[in-house]
């Protein structure tokens, strides 16, 4: 049909016809598609007022990656011309981690802004001022002072940024846009001194950001879970009220972890599956990361066709890395290792470690070190050790807990396994114990099982063995000393794992299976 349109139209008939394609595309969102209609019809205004306009969005929002052919493209006497086209290359350069390209064009955005009055001149200040706090490469040196700047020259009117993104459709603040571990160990002394000032500068994005960095900053520490709740509703809260559903992403996230680390891995499900019909309506860029931590919750709970299921829809680093899909890397290094494929995981984690080392990301070497040395370990290389004891270091040097003890029974076994440096007894007591409640309470968390394959929790076996010799509900919990809502809770994960709806059933299916 494309050939006899060709040969039966005249050019200017086939001209009209991709411009008014590229028109319906831009009308359904679809950018990729309207670039090319627009391309194959030769109308570079066309082009350039689209890329344009792509790029005065964020980068979690703009199509910076998707575009990237089309922006490198352009010639650079073209991009010169823009302002917004001069920010979009710096930013796009640091996204694909070639950083003196970036830095190339942060000089080139100076030149332009020294070259023009008025408007012009005014917003490339404000471009320059955005790329200070916003491009990945550089971390968060001299932040403070770059956001108490921005602050000053926004009241008295002197610039207008653009909208931010703090998260990059992450569920996280501290691990987000860019990395803020560094914050957290002065955490309630900066949201008190710097708090409004940051909330102010970032719009919309910085609506319950306070707070949410705050429960963040303490969930990773392990402190007062109440004080968490607490924070993380406040932020969810604002942010639903004046804010951004990305935020409230970061506060359903920080309340499912807790749930886990209770014990409740099924809560923490329910409250993602609920929180996905929000954002598919409203933020549908995040659905992909939510469809990944699912898979990781699944993961716990040992739903293993449903992890097998979500790979199909995960990124291949093998294809090419990209930057933005950080989080569903990480939790694909994870699939891998309980499927024992180790030397994926390892080919993965060597990009994920290059990425954090090249763009200053902390949290993320801290993660990617634990999972390589879980990976070599099982593997019996000797870096293994190397690695985890990199891990320990790190994360006790910002007394982060969480990062070590999710991984549960898969990080404990390291730990045991050999005598590493701790300078804090306290903080080691803490992760040894919180890994320990985690093994007990998914011991099938990474661990590489045949189909069909049941695993109990020690708790869980003791009252199916009790029932089975006839004991009462009463019974077993003066026996074992816990609550009858706790047995009420073993038993319906038990029947779940088994497949039985009964209590005789789960007993006769647990002895068929070799369990008691």
């Amino acid at each position: 049909m494309r050939r006899r349109l060709m040969r039966s139209m005249k050019a200017d008939r086939i001209h009209r016809l991709y411009c008014n394609a590229g028109y319906c595309y831009e009308m359904r969102g679809d950018i990729s598609k309207a670039l090319e209609a627009y391309t194959v019809c030769r109308d570079e205004d066309e082009v350039s007022r689209l890329l344009i306009t792509n790029a005065r969005e964020n980068p979690a929002h703009g199509h910076y990656f998707e575009l990237r052919r089309y922006y490198l493209s352009l010639s650079e006497d073209t991009i010169r011309e823009s302002a917004m086209l001069i920010a979009c290359m710096s930013m796009l350069q640091s996204i694909l981690m070639n950083v003196e390209e970036s830095e190339r064009w942060y000089k080139e955005m100076k030149a332009y802004a020294a070259a023009h009055t008025g408007s012009a001149r005014r917003e490339a200040q404000s471009m320059l001022l955005y790329l200070d706090i916003a491009l990945p490469h550089r971390g968060i040196i001299q932040m403070v002072d770059i956001f108490k700047h921005a602050h000053t020259l926004i009241r008295e009117r002197k610039i207008l940024l653009p909208e931010f993104s703090v998260t990059s459709n992450l569920p996280s603040q501290m691990n987000g846009g860019k990395d803020f571990c560094e914050w957290s160990r002065k955490d309630k002394e900066l949201a008190s001194s710097i708090g409004k000032i940051v909330s102010m500068v970032l719009g919309k994005y910085g609506k319950g950001l306070v707070s949410l960095a705050l429960a963040e900053s303490f969930l990773e520490k392990g402190l007062d879970s109440y004080e968490i709740v607490s924070l993380a509703e406040k932020g969810r809260m604002q942010a639903e009220s004046v804010g951004k559903t990305e935020q409230c992403f970061v506060a359903v996230w920080l309340l499912g972890q807790l749930s886990l680390l209770s014990g409740h891995g099924e809560d923490a499900l329910e409250r993602l599956n609920s929180f996905e019909k929000k954002a598919g309506q409203e933020v549908p860029r995040l659905l992909p990361n939510i469809h990944a931590l699912r898979c990781w919750l699944l993961m716990y709970r040992g739903r293993m066709k449903e992890v097998t299921d979500w790979m199909k829809e995960a990124p291949d680093e093998n294809e090419e890395f990209q930057t933005m899909e950080r989080l569903r890397y990480l939790i694909k290094v994870r699939v891998y290792l309980l499927n024992g494929r180790y030397e994926q995981a390892v080919g993965l984690l060597q990009k994920l470690l290059y990425y954090a080392d090249k763009m200053k990301r902390i949290y993320v070497r801290i993660e990617a070190k634990l999972l390589l040395a879980i990976a070599l370990y099982h593997m019996d290389w000797g870096d293994w050790k190397e690695n985890m004891q990199a891990c320990i270091t790190e994360a006790e040097s910002y007394h982060f807990v969480r990062v070590i003890s999710r991984e549960g029974g898969a990080a404990l076994k390291l730990l045991r396994a050999e005598d590493f440096i701790w300078t804090d007894r306290e903080y080691k007591k803490q992760v040894l114990e919180e890994c320990q409640r985690m093994a007990d309470y998914y011991p099938s968390y990474l661990k590489k099982h045949v189909e069909g394959e049941v695993i109990l929790s020690p708790n869980a076996l003791k009252i199916l063995r009790l029932q089975a010799n006839g004991c009462s509900i009463e019974q077993i919990a003066v026996q074992l000393g816990i609550t009858k809502n706790t047995i009420k809770y073993h038993n319906k994960e038990t029947y779940k794992k088994l497949g039985v709806t009964s209590k005789a059933a789960a007993i006769n299916e647990a002895r068929n299976r070799g369990l008691l």
